[in-house]
């Protein structure tokens, strides 16, 4: 399900992988679910990392205040 958030420039997620990865407190993109949610986008240093859904264990919403 995809949410709709107050503020998407302050929102961050960490997603970790089933395999025990972890990506904390990354940036998203302006869709960080795409392709009827069948992977995951977000910041990762200067480019855009996508990760299938297959791998991904669970996402963590950060909403930060402005």
């Amino acid at each position: 399900m995809i949410r709709e958030f107050k503020n998407p420039e302050y929102v961050q997620i960490t997603v970790v992988l089933r395999d025990g990865y972890v990506y904390e407190r990354k940036d998203i993109p302006e869709a960080p679910l795409g392709d009827g949610e069948k992977y995951v986008s977000f910041w990762d240093d200067d480019h855009i990392k996508i990760i299938p859904l297959d791998l991904v264990d669970h996402i963590k919403l950060h909403e930060n205040s402005v």
